[in-house]
């Protein structure tokens, strides 16, 4: 059943918002006019979006966010009590809904606040504490989705004849693999200043650890791939490995690609799962980096790569996303925080990145990341048990929306060494809710 809505204009920003409500979200066709006389006398399902009420119709009062061009310091209203807050707020009580939710929406996916001035952190990120999510404290709940479920629940009040077809909950496991070995192939000069530094801090355990992993008397700590294999298939999952392939530098520390251990775990690691690209965080001020990188991965595994996520969610928008468009990536999955757990765009739901600069929809596909180990150990600094509530909470969010979000771990989180100890079990529980929902 077709939709028809009423907008005072038809601009690329409404289209893109309506796109991702009701096609992708509620999975019903909509159609756009701007004739108000016409639009009253069609005897279809409709919704009002202008500027004044027409009888037995929804009415949503449009903010002019929809349709602007460009990038300004706009000013809104918040509600901040009930279930979720509310942004673009009206004072018009003629309004099925108190606020706009498709100019809310819009605010959020496009990453709106992230063009404005900002201060950065210290990697040059936008932090976490700057978004209107942490200001309104709801980065923890998919308020998208929440908006888009008002959305439904007001159409089907006046059209309860409307069949939705929403999609199915999935939540994708992957891995970055920053250092797929802690000893291993990484040559004579890094390990010999490994070796100094040990002996200087009397730490002879871990020089143990390393002469038993390079001679091959032990296996590498971060070597758990055989581990990571095997969780995998029991429960179901498909997952996708970031490798980090570029050179080697202070924030870049992987091995080299012209060690053939590496290039073959790489292989290996492709038969069990998909591989994704995990650019250096030199690529971030080179984009001929970014370029032979990507080559190089593809060139190892003999097929086109076209997943990515970038080392230390390093995205700067519209540059970062605007160079994977140009290497025809297909899906990115950095869209989280650092520091923080949750929905950095406001949403359980994948969404295509809408390039604000040029006010076009691409088809860069952003697959949101809401939790990652090290934001939960290190940043966070949570008990493991703490962080199966938190995961148990999350994760339930992601499912009652029939989300689909990305789930980050590293293969040295998982080593059993080096202050991770016991986190296993954290992802064994997280793999296991996974396998329960049946949305692998």
């Amino acid at each position: 059943m077709n939709l028809l809505i009423y907008a005072k204009a038809k601009t690329n920003r409404l289209r893109y918002t309506c796109e991702l409500v009701f096609n992708q979200l509620l999975g019903i066709d909509f159609s756009i006019t701007t004739n108000f006389q016409e639009f009253g006398t069609i005897d279809l399902p409709k919704i009002n979006y202008g500027d004044e009420k027409l009888k037995k119709v929804p009415f949503i009062k449009a903010h002019s966010l929809l349709f602007e061009f460009g990038i300004k310091d706009i000013k809104f209203e918040v509600e901040n009590k009930g279930e979720v807050p509310l942004l673009f707020v009206t004072d018009d009580e003629h309004c099925d809904l108190k606020f706009d939710p498709f100019a809310a929406i819009f605010y959020m996916v496009s990453r709106y606040e992230e063009y404005l001035p900002f201060k950065a952190d210290k990697f040059g990120r936008f932090p976490s504490k700057a978004s209107i999510a942490h200001k309104y404290q709801f980065l923890q709940q998919p308020v998208v989705n929440i908006w888009v479920n008002r959305i439904k629940n007001i159409l089907s009040a006046y059209y309860p004849n409307i069949k939705y077809k929403e999609p199915k909950a999935k939540l994708q496991l992957t891995f970055d693999i920053d250092m797929a070995y802690a000893y291993r192939n990484k040559g004579f000069l890094r390990n010999a200043g490994g070796i100094i530094k040990e002996i200087s801090q009397f730490n002879f355990s871990k020089l143990s650890d390393r002469f038993g992993a390079i001679s091959g008397l032990f296996p590498d700590p971060f070597y758990t791939f055989p581990y990571l294999i095997e969780q995998a298939k029991k429960y179901g999952q498909k997952p996708i490995y970031f490798f980090l392939v570029g050179e080697y530098g202070i924030n870049d520390k992987n091995v080299s690609l012209e060690q053939e251990e590496f290039r073959n775990l790489i292989k290996g690691m492709a038969d069990v799962g998909e591989i994704g690209l995990h650019p250096s965080y030199a690529s971030n001020q080179n984009k001929k980096q970014l370029e032979i990188e990507h080559l190089q991965l593809e060139e190892v595994v003999k097929k086109s790569i076209d997943k990515n996520r970038q080392h230390f969610l390093m995205v700067k928008l519209p540059d970062t996303y605007e160079n994977l468009i140009e290497l025809e990536m297909q899906e990115e999955f950095s869209m989280g925080y650092a520091d923080q757990i949750g929905f950095r765009a406001g949403t359980a739901s994948p969404f295509y990145f809408y390039n604000l600069r040029w006010e076009i929809k691409t088809k860069l596909k952003v697959i949101p990341l809401i939790m990652m180990d090290v934001t939960l150990k290190k940043y966070q600094k949570l008990s493991i048990e703490k962080s199966i509530e938190k995961s148990i909470d999350l994760f339930q969010k992601v499912i009652n929306n029939n989300g689909y979000c990305s789930v980050v771990w590293h293969n040295n989180s998982l080593s059993d060494s080096e202050g991770w100890q016991g986190w296993r079990k954290l992802f064994e529980k997280q793999l296991s809710i996974m396998y329960e929902n049946s949305i692998s």
